[in-house]
């Protein structure tokens, strides 16, 4: 395949598996850049990071938050341009079983929700043992007609037709109208990635991965093997490996 653009998410994918970043991080950035690939991270961090991302990194093209309920760019002007993929009584009603939730359960908010404009995060730490809890708050936010998915750090929730799949293809369509969903190549980790996996031919998923596949309905094109290829590493080695088979 010809790759016009990759998206990636980040938290297990463009980092360490400890949650760092490291200078495969920079040379996964620096390979695309050289390539005149642009990269978007689609991740289900905070809107507040998305604004870290573009303004500390120049190389990342774009970026899509909170799981592909609010989307960062640069337009041609180089101007940086938001928005916001959720109505916006659906917002009001995320607000309401939020405050909900931390009434009724033994269970704060991670902090960056704070930062959070179209979901909310509780960090999986939290559930560690109290047995049953993330389910009861999964069964809560069901009844209260919420949507919710589990990246490798937060349990994330919505209300509203949110995807990073969705995502994706809006973001086509507002900056490269010309590109199909075959041209990309996306990696990804978890069982958030999954609309992705569905609905894109051309997904990696890194080794780390693994222990999410018994309970993910669909996979990745390409599952990566072995330590070396966890997180970013096994980004860095594909591309490497991608570019010597061409």
């Amino acid at each position: 395949m010809t790759v016009k653009i990759v998206f990636s998410d980040f938290d297990g994918t463009l980092t360490d598996l400890d949650g760092s970043l490291s200078n495969h991080f920079m040379s996964v950035l620096s390979f695309l850049r050289k390539k005149g690939i642009p990269l978007s991270i689609v991740t289900g961090r905070s809107l507040s990071w998305g604004h870290f991302f573009l303004t500390h990194f120049p190389q990342i093209d774009s970026v899509i938050c909170e799981g592909g309920g609010v989307i960062l760019f640069r337009d041609l002007n180089e101007r940086m341009v938001e928005e916001n993929l959720v109505l916006e009584e659906d917002y009001s009603l995320l607000e309401k079983v939020a405050s909900e939730l931390v009434r009724s359960f033994d269970c704060s908010l991670s902090l960056d929700s704070f930062g959070r404009r179209t979901d909310r995060a509780i960090d999986l730490y939290k559930f560690e043992g109290k047995e049953g809890l993330k389910k009861r708050v999964e069964d809560f936010l069901r009844e209260k007609g919420l949507n919710f998915s589990s990246s490798n750090v937060h349990l994330n929730f919505w209300k509203g037709e949110i995807s990073k799949s969705r995502a994706m293809k809006y973001f086509l369509r507002k900056k490269y109208p010309s590109y199909e969903v075959g041209d990309c190549l996306f990696f990804g980790d978890a069982p958030n990635d999954e609309s992705v996996f569905e609905c894109f031919p051309n997904s990696v998923g890194v080794s780390n991965i693994q222990s999410h596949l018994d309970c993910m309905q669909y996979h990745p094109k390409v599952i990566l093997q072995g330590n070396e290829n966890s997180g970013v590493k096994g980004v860095l080695n594909y591309l490497l490996g991608e570019e010597k088979a061409s």
